[in-house]
C-alpha cells in the first residue's frame, strides 16, 4: 500500500480555488443593468434608479438601504416631475412563488440622474455555467488525487475475497 500525501496543500487549493469561483459568481450574474433614457422606460420593468444626494436623503428611512447611490425596483409610471417606482421591501423566503411584498415610491425627476434597465445576459449566464462546471471538474479531481484513487487496482485477487 503506497502512503497517501499530505492533505494540507490539497485544502489550499481546493479554498482558493473556491474563492476564485466565488469572485467570477459574484462579478458574473446573468442580468446587466443597461443606460435608457427615463422616456423610453415601459411599466413593469425592473430598473435601477440613480438619485443625487438630495433624492438619497429624501428616500424614507423604512425603506431598505443598500449603502449605494441607486434604487432597484420595478418602474410604475413616470410624470413630468416625478417618478413612481415600486420597490420590494420583504423576500418572502418560506414561499418562493409568493409574490414578492412591495412599496410605491415617488422620486422627483430633478433627483433621477440615470436610469438602468434590467437586461439577461446571454454571455454572462454562459461564463456561470461554465465557471460552475470547471470549477466542479477541478474540485473532484483534487479530491480524488487527495484520495490516493488514481491508479488503484480494480481486479478482485484470491486475497481480497472474505468468506464469513
Amino acid at each position: 500500500m503506497r502512503p497517501r500525501a499530505s492533505l494540507a496543500p490539497c485544502a489550499t487549493l481546493v479554498a482558493s480555488l473556491c474563492a476564485a469561483l466565488a469572485s467570477a459568481f459574484a462579478s458574473s450574474a446573468c442580468f446587466e443593468y443597461v443606460p435608457v433614457p427615463a422616456e423610453a422606460v415601459p411599466a413593469s420593468e425592473d430598473v435601477r434608479v440613480y438619485l443625487s444626494r438630495r433624492g438619497l436623503a429624501d428616500l424614507p428611512e423604512d425603506l431598505p438601504s443598500t449603502g449605494r447611490a441607486f434604487v432597484t425596483g420595478r418602474w410604475a409610471r413616470a410624470t413630468g416631475d416625478s417618478v413612481m417606482l415600486q420597490v420590494p421591501v420583504v423576500r418572502r423566503l418560506e414561499d418562493p412563488s409568493a409574490p414578492d411584498i412591495r412599496q410605491n415610491l415617488f422620486v422627483a425627476r430633478a433627483d433621477v440622474l440615470d436610469v438602468r434597465r434590467r437586461r439577461f445576459s446571454t454571455a454572462r449566464t454562459a461564463l456561470a455555467v461554465a465557471g460552475a462546471v470547471g470549477g466542479s471538474a477541478v474540485i473532484v479531481t483534487v479530491i480524488m488525487k487527495a484520495g490516493g484513487n488514481e491508479g488503484a487496482d480494480t481486479e478482485v485477487g484470491p486475497d481480497q475475497v472474505r468468506v464469513p
